[in-house]
């Protein structure tokens, strides 16, 4: 008789941890599916930002070397010429200087762009090792979830009618057990909420 009660026990057990619903292993593969996706929306997601701030590299550079350049040299030869109006052209030396600034310069705005590069590549790996994570748990939970009713349905088959526990009974004792705890949760919160105030 001890056998049948811990059996009916671990019957009740089993259906009082929320798992009222057969969930199918399939949904185990389908978590696992979902964090392949996120692994891949990942990879898509870094490979579109280097993209972009590659891009960006190549347009700093253009600027750089092209327009800021001729800018920049175009205004010193202008103060060359207010300075010395015999002025005609920079010297080697003096256009070596002046192309160094621009140099200084394109390396600064490079570096800032690979500095932005990495802050958002910083974010969106935090992001998704939020993702990633919280995927790996559900699976966890999904999977113990299905374990738990192929272990209950096979208890319920095999000892359900020994000692008398149809579905519908488990299904009633499962209520009553919920009813229960919801009750003294509820009971809980209103007791924390008082000692609060």
């Amino acid at each position: 008789m001890r056998t049948l009660w811990a059996i009916f026990y671990g019957v009740a057990f089993l259906g009082s941890t929320g798992c009222t619903a057969t969930i199918p292993s399939e949904s185990v593969e389908l978590s696992i599916t979902i964090g392949d996706m996120i692994l891949a929306a990942k990879v898509s997601h870094v490979n579109m930002i280097n993209t972009h701030f590659d891009h960006l590299r190549t347009e700093v550079d253009n600027f750089a070397m092209m327009e800021y350049k001729e800018s920049f040299l175009t205004n010193i030869r202008k103060l060359m010429k207010e300075k010395n109006p015999a002025f005609t052209e920079l010297t080697f030396s003096e256009y070596d200087r002046a192309i160094m600034r621009v140099l200084k310069k394109r390396s600064e705005w490079m570096e800032s762009v690979e500095k932005n590069r990495q802050q958002v590549l910083q974010a969106l790996e935090e992001h998704y090792m939020i993702l990633l994570a919280s995927n790996a748990e559900m699976t966890s939970m999904v999977r113990s979830a299905a374990k738990l009713s192929e272990t209950q349905a096979a208890l319920m088959q095999r000892f359900g009618s020994k000692v008398g526990i149809s579905g519908t009974k488990m299904k009633e004792v499962e209520d009553k057990l919920l009813e229960s705890s919801t009750s003294i949760r509820s009971l809980m919160d209103t007791a924390a909420k008082q000692i609060g105030e």
